[in-house]
């Protein structure tokens, strides 16, 4: 008998994933700017102190942390679908008007918090600001394309932004696919239309690379999700079933020969996916540690959208101005933990400035579905 949780009951799983996705990005990109690095503590081990080497260890998992944007996608996936999966039809005016509202000025708002940083920093230590064609491209979410391709020197974050809009753009084809009678065929034109993407970039065409082509797999996985719950035709599967097919994404992931950086994501992909079908059928309490801690991820997977986009510019100021008081990288991890600690109310703060006067100007539109959703729905973030 398949064993299944109610709708309702994955809410706070959503949102604690968004938040382990959040943090596992902070992670590994705290080593930029405030991390001297593994490599130069172990091949100079007499420069720094025992607690530095010690310490140093709990560095070791975070270059495989960079996949939490893989995550996001699978989730993001599940959560645009998940309204829509039962039969309700997409008012397309209302989807744009709310997707817009909900990423475009909380995007651009970071871009403005980082070329002031950036300008900030140029006064202050002299350091190179991104040129006006990256910032112009940047505002128009079409910095991935052409060949003056890049993103802002303080926040390279940003190429996942106009790949997740891509996503939505074609979302509304992908869900008229789904409602043919021979909706698998849905199912083979996305992977057809991935394993172009992949290929591309595989030959060298850089485009390709921040293009919804080859991610559109990892995204329709969690929409897949969602229809599979939505329809009672989710079954639950046994542990070592799901642990397996992970492991092996986890190691095709990280074993991938360097440069096919499209099969890397979509390994990756493949075990987030494999995570989320957990989370969904795994009947997690909502009570005692484990309820607890769901509730705290969450609460940080409420402003990860916000932590996402300006993370990444912290971590430069304040990694500049630890060169400039002390000379060099922070050697103790500790320091970069704290960073990754103290990113999270400059987030909360930035999420409650920008991000929520967003979302209710988002709402003023409620006509997204024609036809009552027979699910509560999900925003992403």
């Amino acid at each position: 008998m398949n064993s299944r949780i109610p709708r309702q009951a994955t809410l706070p799983v959503i949102d604690a994933l968004r938040g382990l996705a959040a943090v596992a990005v902070l992670l590994f990109h705290v080593r930029v700017n405030l991390w001297v690095g593994w490599t130069a503590i172990w091949s100079n081990p007499d420069r720094y102190s025992i607690c530095d080497r010690c310490l140093s260890l709990l560095s070791l998992p975070a270059p495989l942390f960079g996949s939490g944007v893989m995550l996001f996608f699978v989730i993001s996936g599940y959560c645009i679908h998940r309204p829509f999966a039962s039969g309700a039809n997409l008012a397309v005016a209302g989807y744009a008007w709310r997707r817009a509202w909900r990423i475009v000025p909380v995007y651009w708002a970071a871009i403005v918090f980082t070329i002031v940083v950036e300008l900030t920093l140029h006064l202050l230590r002299a350091q190179a600001v991104s040129p006006m064609i990256i910032v112009w491209k940047s505002l128009a979410m079409i910095q991935n394309y052409g060949t003056e391709s890049g993103q802002l020197s303080a926040n390279p974050s940003l190429w996942s932004l106009p790949v997740e809009v891509e996503l939505y753009i074609v979302y509304p084809a992908l869900l008229c696919l789904w409602r043919t009678p021979r909706a698998k065929y849905a199912l083979l034109v996305v992977a057809c239309i991935t394993a172009v993407g992949c290929w591309l970039s595989v030959v060298g065409y850089a485009w390709a690379n921040g293009n919804f082509m080859k991610y559109w797999a990892v995204w329709t996985g969690g929409a897949w999700l969602a229809e599979m719950e939505a329809t009672d035709r989710l079954p639950s599967r046994p542990w070592f079933v799901m642990v397996s097919i992970g492991a092996v994404a986890v190691v095709c992931a990280t074993i991938c020969i360097p440069g096919l950086h499209g099969l890397q994501h979509l390994s990756w992909g493949g075990f987030w996916f494999c995570i989320l079908y957990w989370c969904l059928v795994a009947r997690l309490p909502s009570s005692g540690f484990i309820g607890m801690t769901m509730h705290g991820w969450a609460i940080v997977g409420g402003i990860s959208y916000s932590l996402y986009l300006i993370h990444f510019p912290l971590f430069c100021f304040v990694g500049a101005l630890w060169i400039q008081q002390f000379g060099t990288k922070p050697s103790n991890y500790v320091v970069s933990l704290a960073a990754v600690v103290g990113a999270i109310p400059c987030a909360w703060l930035f999420h409650y400035l920008f991000e929520k006067p967003a979302h209710e100007i988002a709402r003023r539109r409620p006509q997204v579905f024609r036809g009552i959703p027979s699910q509560p729905t999900i925003e992403p973030t």
